[in-house]
């Protein structure tokens, strides 16, 4: 971008260097001829100013083309920035959502965790009490059972009460 207005300087440069050497032939009057009549004028100075004009109208316009430019260039860096922070806040929303769904799941977690250990902890209460009342009824069923066959041994006589200066039969 900065070689155009530099080739317009050396251009411009360059057109005075040969207008101040041929200054003389550029000041001679000359017909002139412009379309519609004739004057007498400096032809060379004429054309002279002509370059000198189109050259000037060529750095205003690259000028002006470079301010463009510049302003467009400016209109995208914002959109630019525009969009990234919107990205940014995209992104920062996303991992806010995704850090809240993780402490839901957490949360959800430590619920199914603390309802399976109270459903454990019941159904083991519950086990121990039904082994509890199995083991009660195997002690009753048995101290029965044990009750039934003394009466039976008692009635046979074949089990005296216990006396004490007495031993037991089969033992001398």
């Amino acid at each position: 971008m900065w070689l155009l207005p530099l080739f317009l300087v050396l251009a411009l440069a360059l057109l005075a260097a040969l207008a101040a050497l041929n200054l003389d032939a550029l000041q001679q009057v000359q017909p002139l001829n412009l379309g519609w009549q004739t004057v007498q004028a400096p032809v060379g100075l004429v054309l002279l100013g002509l370059a000198a004009l189109v050259l000037l109208l060529a750095a205003v316009g690259a000028a002006v083309a470079a301010l463009a430019q510049r302003r467009r260039h400016q209109a995208l860096a914002q959109s630019l920035e525009a969009q990234r922070s919107l990205a940014e806040r995209a992104e920062a929303s996303r991992l806010t959502q995704l850090q809240r769904q993780i402490e839901l799941q957490a949360q959800a977690a430590e619920h199914r965790e603390r309802q399976w250990q109270l459903q454990s902890d019941q159904q083991f209460e519950h086990l121990r009490q039904v082994l509890q009342q199995q083991i009660d009824e195997v002690g009753n069923s048995l101290a029965a059972c044990i009750g039934e066959v003394e009466d039976r041994l008692e009635r046979r006589r074949l089990l005296r009460p216990a006396d004490p200066d007495r031993q037991p039969a089969g033992r001398h």
